[in-house]
């Protein structure tokens, strides 16, 4: 394990993260005009000012906590510094979904070591409700950020549901149509139709945001019991993995090899996947791969 210092990234981080929220929040409730939003060529995926507004906050909390520490900041840029940990951050984890006037964005951050490929710590923050998510010591915790009165609520350790997947439980699907990663379409149209079909079976859910899919995951609320991320546009859309696994969920992940089969690789090494399954247990995880493989054979 590298000599980062870990309690004082998660204790920067929930902060960092709270900045950012307001920032989002503001033109969430529109007090700021958003204007028109961009589509990035990269990923087929949206883009507006406030990512590159939000971005900055984020980044200005890390150089002035860890200068030395190398920077990714999506729609922001990364910085140059040889570092074995790398801080990973998303402004607004679901463009589209804030664009359109949806409550469901979130703001992500976290610390990566890419030697031991684990990931160190992580915060998501949910503007619209000024809910939190973050690792501490190992384990997960939610609470409430009051914007009014600028306290914590609700503080708590969580754990996932404890249920099995049924055709009444939540699975949770990140499928933007058209996506692609650094070119590649990572399922084609055929086989992101044929994965939605089969996911019908359950109480298929697309709220736009994975880093909320991870969050609500891993906060245990009746009922939800895993989800997929098919389309990954960096590192920073899978931190939450750790949030699942802290609280007691499984993941398995897989990178799309240049013939379009799946390859499995550990679910900690975040830079080197292109699909992320979780669950509230193992054999969640496994049942929703089986899907996953199936739908790849259409």
């Amino acid at each position: 394990m590298s000599q980062f210092d870990i309690p004082l990234f998660e204790q920067m981080s929930v902060k960092a993260v709270i900045d950012g929220m307001n920032i989002v929040r503001a033109y969430q409730l529109r007090d700021k005009t958003i204007g028109e939003a961009s589509i990035k060529g990269a990923d087929n995926t949206f883009l507006t000012v406030v990512d590159r507004e939000c971005g900055e906050v984020l980044r200005a909390h890390i150089r002035d906590n860890f200068p030395s520490v190398r920077i990714i900041i999506e729609d922001v840029g990364a910085s140059h510094e040889e570092s074995v940990v790398t801080i990973y951050g998303d402004p607004i984890d679901g463009t589209l979904a804030f664009t359109i006037g949806l409550p469901t964005s979130t703001v992500i951050l976290g610390a990566y070591d890419t030697k031991t490929k684990h990931v160190l710590a992580c915060t998501i923050g949910e503007p619209a409700s000024g809910r939190l998510w973050y690792t501490r010591s190992g384990q997960s915790y939610a609470a409430t950020w009051d914007f009014t009165i600028r306290q914590f609520r609700n503080e708590r350790q969580i754990t996932v549901w404890q249920g099995a997947l049924s055709d009444n439980a939540a699975v949770c699907l990140d499928l933007p149509q058209g996506f692609k990663r650094s070119g590649r379409q990572i399922l084609t149209n055929e086989q992101a139709g044929k994965l939605l079909i089969e996911l019908s079976a359950y109480r298929l859910l697309l709220p736009g945001s994975n880093g909320l899919h991870q969050a609500v995951l891993a906060q245990g609320n009746d009922k939800m019991a895993g989800a997929i991320t098919s389309a990954i546009g960096g590192p920073q859309d899978v931190l939450g993995v750790q949030l699942v696994r802290n609280a007691g969920g499984a993941a398995r992940a897989f990178r799309m090899t240049e013939d379009r089969n799946l390859l499995e690789v550990s679910p900690r090494a975040i830079e080197d996947y292109d699909i992320l399954v979780v669950g509230n247990n193992q054999h969640t995880v496994d049942q929703l791969c089986g899907i996953l493989a199936s739908a790849l054979n259409a």
